[in-house]
């Protein structure tokens, strides 16, 4: 279970890496790779509660096994993809097999370690696998494409969800569930869905280009969806989402703090391959490399949170991840800063990226171990799948989140930047540029030479730093929400 928790992940991050070279294959616009890059973390947020009432109704092995096979068949898929609508099609796909196999994997957690300090170790132990597997997802994808194509980064996936499958099937016992008589709520969960996916391109619209007329009726569409779910939810006697959990304070706000943990965590985090690629001038393995001190850094604080939560308790420890993922993201400017200027060898920025990521991963990695617990621990036993697939969804909705709103105004500040730039390089060759971050920089070097090459390097230097702040802020009004969260927790109990 825990290879398939790294895989789920390692998917995603093999894909930041990629995306310059797939994005110049397929000629990918900056929009469609928003989509290829979030479209993953979306399907599995809008359809996770979903598969977690399904965990509860029918047993998390079925799920487990179900999600496996339609995320190996996915993967394929997305492998070999013609266009980017087909690449976004498969995503979509991938997260919702996903999306099954995330809460069923915490309710069996759940069921195997009802002893709390070994359910604490057992969640500390998925989370780090999650974590590792967005860490080691540049590594993987970095030396796929040193040898193959893009679709090499997806194929991965084939053999290790074959072993997941087998595994489960033959090894995985955990009591049988309890019979349910009421059907599954699907009206329910088409109406999450409708919501969330307006938010999230509500959300790219406006920080892209503004809010206009289709964006109006677009969120107009999802905040109905949203509060027809909430009255939809509150009539039926067995619920896709039992509404009660949240008038629990703890509970809510542990689930905004992992929504901004991720948020603030992925944001950057995902821009930060095509960075170390487009500034300080490597080649994909390389910028795969520079971030495993993320990975590692991600999967030890993880794992160490909840004996240094025992030790110094959740406060302190909550509030000294805060402040070292701001002395990471700090590092992040100043790496941007020299790697443009070129005063320092390539090199030395690339070490500069690696121990800015390496810094706000660790800092951030407590909350998403005490809010995932915290989540699942308030429910019964035979609740579980719902609570994880609610934690799970907030983790997934602060990924989208994040890499939505920093990828759009990071976007939309590199546009800018090369819309208002001078000089000798003709205006066709900038918009075209413009049209792609991460394939901005081939169409520079192939049509406008090293000017452009330049502009289009400090573009997306501005956006990214712009990218980067937004992460800042966010992870200050973690810090401290999280601080309150815990101390008043901790005083309880």
């Amino acid at each position: 279970m825990l290879a398939a928790g790294t895989l789920l992940t390692t998917d995603l991050g093999a894909l930041w890496v990629a995306l310059p070279v797939l994005a110049s294959s397929l000629g990918a616009t900056s929009t469609e790779l928003l989509w290829i890059n979030d479209g993953y973390g979306l399907a599995t947020a809008a359809t996770m509660i979903l598969f977690g009432s399904l965990s509860d109704r029918w047993g998390p092995r079925r799920l487990i096994l179900a999600g496996a096979a339609g995320f190996l068949v996915a993967s394929a898929v997305a492998a070999f993809a013609p266009t980017p609508a087909v690449l976004v099609a498969a995503r979509l796909l991938l997260g919702v097999s996903g999306a099954a196999m995330i809460p069923a994997i915490l309710s069996a957690i759940t069921h195997l370690y009802p002893d709390e300090r070994e359910r604490h170790g057992a969640i500390a132990a998925w989370i780090a696998a999650l974590s590792l597997g967005v860490g080691l997802g540049p590594v993987v994808g970095g030396l796929l494409l040193q040898w193959f194509w893009w679709g090499a980064v997806f194929l991965v996936a084939v053999p290790v969800m074959l072993l997941v499958m087998v595994a489960v099937g033959r090894g995985l016992r955990v009591p049988a569930p309890e019979p349910h008589a009421a059907r599954i709520d699907v009206g329910g969960a088409v109406l999450m869905a409708v919501a969330m996916f307006g938010l999230v391109h509500v959300v790219k619209a406006v920080a892209a280009h503004g809010p206009g007329l289709v964006e109006g009726v677009v969120a107009a569409v999802s905040a109905v969806a949203l509060v027809w779910f909430v009255r939809h939810e509150g009539r039926r006697t067995d619920p896709l989402v039992e509404l009660a959990v949240f008038r629990s304070p703890g509970f809510t706000v542990a689930l905004l703090l992992l929504m901004l943990t991720l948020a603030a965590m992925n944001g950057v985090h995902s821009l930060t391959p095509t960075a170390v690629q487009m500034l300080a001038g490597v080649s994909p393995i390389v910028a795969g490399l520079a971030m495993l001190p993320g990975a590692v850094a991600l999967a030890v604080g993880s794992r160490l949170t909840p004996v240094v939560h025992r030790r110094v308790g959740p406060g302190r420890t909550v509030a000294a991840g805060a402040l070292a993922a701001l002395a990471g993201l700090a590092l992040l400017v100043l790496a941007t800063a020299v790697s443009v200027s070129g005063s320092v060898p390539g090199s030395l920025g690339v070490l500069l990226f690696a121990i800015s990521a390496a810094l706000v991963l660790l800092g951030l990695s407590p909350m998403t171990v005490l809010g995932t617990a915290i989540a699942v621990e308030s429910v019964p036993p035979e609740r579980s799948g719902q609570a994880a697939s609610i934690s799970q969804t907030a983790y997934e909705l602060g990924l989208v989140l994040g890499i939505a709103v920093t990828g759009s105004i990071g976007a939309a500040v590199y546009r800018a930047q090369l819309a208002g730039a001078g000089g000798d390089v003709s205006a066709s060759v900038l918009e075209r540029a413009g049209s792609s971050y991460a394939g901005g920089l081939e169409v520079a070097r192939s049509d406008g030479g090293p000017e452009a090459v330049a502009l289009v390097r400090d573009a997306f230097a501005h956006g990214y730093v712009v990218a980067g702040t937004v992460s800042a802020v966010l992870t200050v009004v973690l810090g401290l929400g999280g601080l309150r969260l815990l101390c008043a927790r901790a005083a309880r109990t």
